[in-house]
């Protein structure tokens, strides 16, 4: 009998042991599971700022408000640890855009912002904005902005964005200063110190805060926003961010009594509840609500329309008064408009006159003299020449060679002033001859300098005057030979470029160069870089050419450096093929 009984200790004995072994070959195998490290832990740097109640810190320091509190439910659901980064909404975007934190909350979508930080798609609640002013401030309309000192926030998408309070005003032309503030908070103490005269906030903080400041609401409201939360363009795990927290939303959205309707309840709406003291049977006080809440609700409802229809009243009779007045201008400006538009012709047309008679006087009573000299100084080197001491030539081949200076000045300006008012027709021009033209005018002077000029493209017909377009590639090329370095031979290359439509005729050479600042100023009316002592010439032929080229619907330019030669172009319409 003893024998047995220690055998069946035995046996209980091993089983134990068997037992807890296996509960700790067990315990070994999911440990891994249940612990998880700290390495393991996703860590977001979430950004926070001052924008009650969507969004704040509390006076213990703690992050809270709507946004705060949905982050950290979707967080704990995902298994990632907030850190969060306190400062202004303008620090929360910059350290975003510098990968300084992972998420910003409380972010109006915008075009503008979605091209710098990636955006989740699902709008967590819609917002707009709402216009506040000191107390004695009338603002009813945007116009009543004019001259008036607006705060606003700091990179608020109130404040700058494409339908903000400052695009706005410029739209509607209006004159304001603008003074920005770190937050919502700090403009309403603006307004309430009177620093400022107007101010922009959105709607649930002026709700909030409206009656802890001197402020006054306005009846302006502007730009309706989607908010959502910002997350680093850059940063790789953000479109997975982006998808959780959707998830999230949509799900958080789709039940009534979901922690997103809370959050919303419990920082916006106005909770709370009154124990009522029965004093009579219950059914009696639902009757008296209804009674009183029906008479309370039909007399309100009486003085609401009583003021709307005194309001439209008044608005329609302002409409009539001004409807009648801008009639009466209409009227009177009609009667007038014949009178002026007859009487402006007529002196558009007398300008135009005078504008003919001093052509037609430069270009026959001045010449004339200028000419004369030009002609008899000539004749005298010719025929008494050798009768002159080394001086008297000398005087007289300066009289010779200004008279050609100012002839060909004058020349210079009356064709400016005639691609200046008179009429000018464009046709299609094969580009290829005018350009063979421009280069066998100038033969004799290509030849004698040793010149190089070389074409190179299709030169495609293109629409303009043939005239002028000689006019302007013959300037063109003359500076090309003629603006070059002591004892250098000028080569010069005529190309063409087909551009979207339209034909680009290049005129590049080894010359000067010219440098950057006078790219503009060289197409202007007697601008000359060099004095005549150096390089010969007017002033007036790049001047010549930029009005030739944009009466003729294109446009001119020019690319250089000094001592790197220079690249003059011309951009016509081409003219279609087959016409």
């Amino acid at each position: 009998m003893g024998s047995e009984n220690k055998e069946v200790g035995n046996r209980a004995f091993k089983k134990t042991i068997t037992v807890l072994l296996l509960v700790l070959f067990t315990l070994h195998l999911i440990a891994p599971c249940l612990v998880v490290s700290q390495e393991d832990n996703i860590v977001l740097r979430v950004g926070i700022y001052e924008n009650p109640p969507k969004i704040f810190t509390d006076e213990d320091g703690i992050a809270t408000g709507i946004f705060p509190v949905l982050m950290e439910h979707i967080a704990e659901r995902e298994g990632w640890e907030i850190e969060y980064v306190h400062g202004s909404f303008s620090q929360g975007l910059e350290r975003l855009r510098n990968g300084e934190i992972e998420v910003m909350q409380d972010v109006a979508w915008s075009k503008d912002r979605e091209e710098i930080y990636a955006f989740n798609q699902e709008t967590v609640f819609p917002d707009w904005g709402r216009l506040y002013s000191r107390p004695g401030v009338d603002v009813q309309t945007f116009l009543d902005l004019e001259g008036k000192r607006i705060a606003v926030m700091e990179e608020g998408i109130y404040n700058i964005g494409p339908e903000g309070i400052r695009a706005m005003t410029a739209d509607f032309g209006i004159n304001a200063t603008f003074f920005e503030y770190p937050s919502y908070r700090d403009v309403f103490e603006a307004l309430d110190a009177g620093d400022a005269d107007v101010g922009a906030v959105n709607r649930f903080f002026g709700q909030r805060f409206e009656n802890e400041y001197g402020v006054d609401r306005t009846p302006i409201l502007f730009t309706p926003i989607s908010i959502r939360f910002a997350f680093d363009r850059n940063d790789p795990e953000s479109e997975d961010r982006i998808a959780r927290i959707d998830h999230h939303l949509i799900e958080m959205k789709a039940d009534s009594d979901s922690i997103y309707y809370r959050a919303i309840d419990e920082f916006i709406g106005e909770r709370g509840e009154r124990e009522a003291v029965e004093i009579f049977p219950g059914w009696a006080k639902y009757l008296m609500f209804i009674v009183v809440g029906g008479i309370v609700f039909l007399f309100g409802t009486n003085l609401v329309l009583k003021k709307k229809v005194d309001l439209r009243t008044a608005e329609l009779r302002d409409d009539i008064r001004k409807r009648k007045s801008v009639e009466k201008d209409l009227r009177e400006h009609r009667e007038n408009l014949e009178d002026t538009v007859e009487k402006r012709t007529k002196e558009l047309q007398g300008s135009l006159e005078e504008l003919k008679t001093f052509t037609y006087s430069v270009s026959h009573d001045l010449r004339a003299p200028v000419r004369a000299m030009k002609g008899f100084s000539g004749i005298l080197l010719e025929e008494s020449g050798d009768k002159l001491d080394d001086t008297g030539k000398e005087y007289l081949e300066r009289i010779n060679a200004a008279t050609h200076n100012m002839d060909k000045l004058m020349s210079d300006l009356l064709r400016y002033g005639r691609l200046t008012h008179e009429k000018m027709e464009v046709k299609r021009v094969p580009l290829r001859r005018s350009v063979d033209d421009v280069i066998s005018e100038f033969s004799d002077e290509i030849e004698s300098m040793g010149a190089k000029v070389k074409t190179n493209g299709k030169f495609p017909d293109v629409i303009a005057n043939e005239m002028i377009l000689k006019q302007c590639i013959s300037n063109l090329l003359e500076n090309a030979l003629k603006f070059v370095e002591d004892e250098k031979v000028p080569e010069v290359e005529i190309r063409s470029i087909m551009m979207n439509g339209d034909v680009r005729l290049e005129v590049g050479d080894n010359g000067i160069g010219i440098a950057k600042e006078y790219h503009d100023k060289i197409f202007e009316v007697f601008e000359r870089l060099h004095g005549r002592e150096v390089y010969s010439g007017t002033g007036v032929g790049l001047a010549v050419v930029r009005k030739g080229i944009e009466r003729m619907g294109g446009k001119v330019g020019v690319d250089s450096e000094p001592g790197k030669g220079s690249m003059f172009w011309i951009r016509l319409p081409m003219a279609e093929v087959g016409r």
